[in-house]
């Protein structure tokens, strides 16, 4: 271990680190990113910075709390990308995790949350005091690798912030709480290169280590107050001791690296990345690496005792008390082995295993080792009971990219989709997760709900809709039976990806919207695609939406038994049409062209006919007024920053409403009072329909696709990555 003064050398390095001089740098939003400091690690442990499409927002037109229109009521699924973000106290039940720039404090028992919103980028991990009263998380301030990481230190009690620190540029990839709860160390990613030891008596750093490696994980050392250790690349282990002087104004760190075993320095002439470490009993340390190998350490004596390969892979995570100890490795396989280090040579026994859905970087068990929470990067949080050889799924989300929402049609259940070909369904009272439909390999674009008339099997007693069309990536679409959790109908309408999906009112047909600029639509019960809608010449087709409300149009003779869709593109159309399938009536009503300028908005000029040149603009988005059958409203990237609300009757733009942004996602309520907006600065915007009047709200990390309110219009669903929002519409 770190050596005091009196100690006796054991074999390996002794180093004493002298504090560096604490940087003070301003807060950056530069995504460009710097030159590592140190060579990046192979293992999977090491947190990925997700560099974001855009930056967050500078200015902001926030409510004062008692006249906010809307709260945040609950964040679905988990963060999978972090690493050490789930955080358990089994004696206190106290239960964190993260997802995006959200820290959810959880009620096991309820399901209750409390959310903590302040962190601008993506939350990297999470440390908890050990008398559970503060809880740290290190999220970046919003620019990628380049830009400052922010820690915020949250009361768990009140869940209020307590202090804010900034220190490390680029993500913090470990931090801990000594056992005295005095100390708090913080580990940068290999693009800084720094370990930092703050005071949690000020919060102020007293102690800076430059690194010669990439750590990955650092733990305190809980039989003493003053000793904390690291793992990292070029098959490190690091015995770190605290010295201060009588004063306590002045710390140093002490480190010691101890002799490797030849076995454990390199793996098919590459040097072992050592990913995870834990303290156990009677002086001993267990070590994990990035090829499946365990050892066990004698802290007392600086010296490996024991090693073993537990699997071929990386391993993530692991615990260890009582002489048992648990691994969890990326290919979601978690061991349960048990240790006796007690005789000579010690022995190791695998007692338990199970397979799980992802890989694990976070695992946290009670003081038997019996129950524990174990996370996955498919997007779940599992309850493990090792005595019932059981696993539950207690938090459950997206792994990747949510791209579509949809409220049933009596707001009974809400859809999700996401990039992992997840279709996810939940119940919209509680918010559970209710049912998950899995299409490998293939991305999940868009999903639509089928009106209730569309379904034979439903009744007055279970209105709810039992039906939903989903579009894919592969240029696909299915009908998914709700009561079955089966695809019950395989649509192939388009050879591009599906962009946007839409049943009609009567749920007889499926208009679906592709990348090629090409709308089909498909008999929703045999899959059929009775035409091919091709007018807009090759645009993406951005939006899609249907009405039954038939207004007034001089010179237009429209039956009151059909019903209108209208189909948006990225080069700024809009066209309305009108008909009824059963009677195979289709026609165009209106044609709508929205100029823009002729360069983009990050300054690139547009050349005509470039197709790729859509990937840089705001998307089109137009709707039907849910309460004025004559109004059309439309929002777009063109001259001017704004939503347009189109007469169908007088076939001009009857007023605009100016955005401080351009949105990438809308909706209106029902009760057509309300407009909220996504924005690619992170932001949603509610409007008033009828004043403009607007307020923002933050919490999302990246820019805000998905805009989606219930049928009842009490709740506001929105995402940017693979978190859900749920807001709760307070006026």
């Amino acid at each position: 271990k770190p050596l005091r003064s009196d100690d006796k050398q054991p074999a390996g390095e002794a180093i004493c680190v002298e504090p560096l001089v604490v940087l003070q740098s301003s807060p950056s939003h530069t995504l460009t990113p710097p030159s590592p400091t140190l060579p990046p690690p192979l293992a999977q442990k090491h947190f990925d910075v997700r560099h974001p499409r855009s930056l967050p927002s500078e200015h902001l037109y926030v409510a004062p709390p008692s006249q906010e229109g809307m709260k945040l009521g609950k964040v679905l699924g988990f963060g999978g990308r972090g690493r050490g973000n789930v955080v358990w106290q089994p004696a206190t039940g106290l239960f964190a995790y993260t997802n995006g720039g959200t820290v959810i404090v959880e009620d096991l028992s309820t399901g209750q949350q409390k959310l903590l919103i302040g962190h601008v980028g993506e939350v990297s991990t999470l440390t908890l005091q050990h008398d559970a009263c503060l809880l740290a998380s290190a999220g970046l301030s919003g620019g990628g690798v380049a830009s400052m990481c922010e820690i915020r230190v949250w009361k768990t009690s009140s869940a209020r912030c307590y202090k804010v620190l900034s220190y490390h540029v680029g993500a913090v990839v470990s931090m801990a709480y000594s056992r005295d709860d005095r100390f708090l160390v913080t580990v940068g990613s290999y693009h800084e290169g720094l370990l930092a030891l703050w005071s949690t008596h000020t919060y102020t750093v007293v102690c800076v280590s430059a690194l010669t490696h990439t750590v990955l994980e650092v733990m305190w050392d809980p039989s003493t107050a003053y000793e904390f250790a690291t793992v990292g690349t070029e098959a490190s282990v690091s015995f770190w001791l605290v010295e201060e002087d009588q004063t306590h104004s002045r710390v140093q760190l002490k480190l010691h690296k101890p002799d490797m075993p030849a076995a454990l320095k390199k793996h098919n002439d590459r040097y072992e990345e050592f990913t995870s470490l834990c303290f156990g009993d009677k002086s001993t340390l267990f070590v994990v690496s990035n090829t499946g190998m365990v050892s066990v350490w004698d802290t007392r004596e600086n010296r490996c005792l024991i090693y073993w390969r537990a699997e071929p892979n990386e391993i993530g995570a692991m615990c260890s008390n009582r002489g048992r100890l648990v691994t969890g490795s990326v290919s979601g396989f978690l061991q349960l082995w048990q240790v006796d280090c007690s005789c000579s040579p010690p022995t190791v026994t695998m007692v338990n295993s199970m397979q799980l859905d992802g890989a694990i970087f976070s695992a946290v068990f009670d003081s038997k080792m019996e129950l524990g929470v174990v996370s996955s990067t498919s997007g779940c949080i599992w309850y493990i009971n090792w005595s019932d050889k059981t696993s539950v799924k207690i938090v459950k989300g997206h792994s990747d990219k949510v791209t579509g929402a949809t409220f049933s049609e009596h707001s009974s259940l809400l859809a999700t989709c996401g990039h992992e070909g997840a279709l996810n369904l939940w119940k919209s009272d509680a918010l559970e997760q209710t049912m998950l439909i899995q299409v490998p390999r293939k991305a999940c674009t868009c999903v639509a709900f089928a009106p209730s008339c569309a379904s034979s099997s439903s009744s007055e007693q279970d209105p709810s809709p039992l039906l939903c069309a989903v579009g894919y990536s592969d240029g696909t679409a299915r009908v998914c039976s709700i009561a079955s959790g089966k695809v019950v109908t395989k649509l192939q309408p388009h050879q591009s990806s599906v962009r946007t999906i839409a049943y009609s009112p009567d749920g007889h047909v499926i208009f679906s919207g592709c990348a090629d600029g090409l709308v089909a639509v498909s008999n929703a019960s045999t899959g059929m695609v009775v035409r091919v809608i091709s007018d807009h010449q090759g645009a993406p087709i951005t939006d899609l939406h249907t009405t039954r409300r038939i207004p007034k149009i001089p010179g237009k003779d429209i039956p009151d038994h059909t019903y209108m869709w209208l189909v948006a593109s990225g080069d700024r159309r809009v066209s309305v049409w009108n008909g009824d399938w059963k009677r195979d009536m289709c026609c165009l009503l209106d044609w709508l062209t929205f100029p823009g300028p002729s360069v983009a908005p990050d300054g690139t000029k547009l050349k005509k006919g470039d197709k790729s040149q859509y990937d840089l603009l705001p998307p089109s988005l137009a709707r039907f007024s849910p309460t004025e059958s004559d109004i059309l409203v439309y929002t777009g990237y063109g001259k001017e920053t704004c939503v347009h609300f189109y007469s169908l009757s007088q076939k001009v733009v009857v007023r605009k409403t100016a955005l401080t942004h351009w949105a990438t996602g809308m909706d209106i309520s029902p009760g057509g009072h309300l407009l909220a907006f996504g924005c690619q600065e992170h932001l949603v915007t509610l409007m008033d329909y009828e004043e403009g009047s607007f307020q923002d709200y933050t919490g999302h990390v990246d820019s805000v696709g998905v805009v989606c309110f219930s049928r009842c219009g009490q709740l506001l669903v929105t995402s940017s990555v693979s978190d859900v929002h749920v807001w709760e519409i307070i006026s």
